[in-house]
């Protein structure tokens, strides 16, 4: 059975003791329990009054100070290296993050080349686009040449 250290008070020793304690965060939660326990219409007016101190002084308590924010920012590390992969063959590549700077570099495999900068923790990448070959219009071009070779191979040999 829980503890009840204010079980022989009345209600006018409680009154007291809530007027004596309302900047005491601890005093009045053990008040608040004992009146948990009474039903009487001044012991429930009572516990309304003492829910609002306890409230109040839980908002207090929980609102950050300047030193609570400074203590509890975390400090921002800038790792060593980070893994990009690339756009066209999916190898994984090294970076150096340095800060502000724009980085010239290519791919290990493929070489295909791109540029990446590191700022505010954050790293942007951006892959060259490789060149479209038009493969229809290729091939038309080679057909082209093997007809004209085959004609001129067949009026050679005439």
């Amino acid at each position: 059975m829980a503890s009840r250290p204010y079980f022989r008070f009345d209600i006018e020793q409680l009154n007291d003791l809530v007027s004596k304690s309302r900047d005491d965060l601890k005093n009045l939660t053990l008040i608040q329990d004992e009146l948990k326990h009474r039903n009487r219409p001044k012991a429930r007016e009572l516990k309304k009054e003492v829910d609002t101190l306890i409230g109040a002084l839980s908002a207090e308590s929980t609102k950050p100070t300047d030193n609570t924010i400074n203590q509890y920012t975390p400090l921002q590390v800038t790792p060593d290296r980070m893994v990009i992969e690339c756009t066209q063959c999916k190898t994984a590549n090294f970076v150096s993050p340095l800060e502000s700077v724009v980085q010239h570099l290519s791919c290990s495999n493929c070489k295909v080349a791109y540029e990446a900068v590191y700022k505010h923790g954050i790293l942007r990448t951006q892959f060259q686009a490789l060149p479209q070959i038009n493969q229809s219009n290729s091939a038309a071009k080679w057909i082209t040449i093997a007809v004209i070779a085959l004609i001129a191979l067949i009026l050679i040999l005439k």
